[in-house]
């Protein structure tokens, strides 16, 4: 008689996978070596791909000042050097 087949799949096929990130304990398949992983399901919206379902736009970056002229003074630092 055949034994019976308990606990297949409750092990990842390649012992080395980085588990998720989010604490599910799934082997973890997004991510680069010394990054975060996360399993395929777990990925945050802001983390996925646009052509992924649930993506999430990054929010537009706030509008930096303009920065001031430089003063003639240091505009004129290297004025002293010859052009290469």
């Amino acid at each position: 008689m055949a034994a019976p087949l308990t606990g297949l799949g409750s092990r990842s096929p390649i012992p080395d996978l980085p588990r998720c990130a989010c604490g599910c304990r799934r082997a973890a398949s997004r991510g680069f070596p010394g990054d975060v992983h996360y399993a395929p399901t777990c990925v945050p919206p802001a983390l996925r791909f646009p052509w992924e379902p649930g993506y999430a736009a990054p929010a537009a970056a706030p509008e930096l000042p303009a920065i001031a002229a430089a003063p003639a003074a240091q505009a004129d630092l290297l004025s002293g050097f010859a052009p290469a």
